[in-house]
């Protein structure tokens, strides 16, 4: 036979109170976790660029012109990740852009034909980061070389 006694009432009031505690501290807590955005889609900001494009004489490696090149693709990766999470490509002046991304780190890059074996494509990439208050971040200029016959 179990006695009721006053101890008893008080030792569950503070089980009671206790676990209701942990709970609520539970609950914010999975809330907070929940709330942080990582990088990618979502957010209020932009990143813009251009790509430029040196135009090189195949064979004699002379310079011909530099320009902006329009519709050439460029790629995004979010925060650490290892392949791309999204591309555009250039307006007619060059210029791009990636919308609604929330603030964190981001690598942009393209692809350029190699300065020292023409037939062989190499990656020119830039990182940077959108801070909690940036709305727009300007890349620096990514160049690229173009091979003319």
């Amino acid at each position: 036979m179990t006695v009721i006694t006053l101890e008893n009432i008080s030792l569950l009031g503070i089980y009671y109170s206790t676990m209701k505690n942990s709970l609520i501290i539970l609950i914010l807590g999975a809330l907070m976790v929940s709330c942080t955005k990582s990088p990618g889609i979502g957010g209020k900001a932009k990143l813009t660029g251009t790509i430029e494009a040196i135009f090189v004489q195949k064979g004699s490696f002379d310079t011909l012109s530099i320009e902006s090149i329009p519709d050439h693709r460029v790629y995004i990766v979010y925060g650490d990740g290892a392949l791309q999470d999204d591309d555009t490509r250039t307006s007619p002046n060059g210029g791009y852009k990636f919308e609604f991304l929330n603030p964190g780190d981001y690598k942009i890059y393209t692809y350029s034909e190699s300065l020292l074996i023409p037939s062989r494509l190499e990656e020119v990439t830039t990182k940077i980061t959108i801070g909690k208050k940036d709305t727009e971040v300007t890349v620096p200029k990514l160049t690229i070389i173009q091979y003319v016959k």
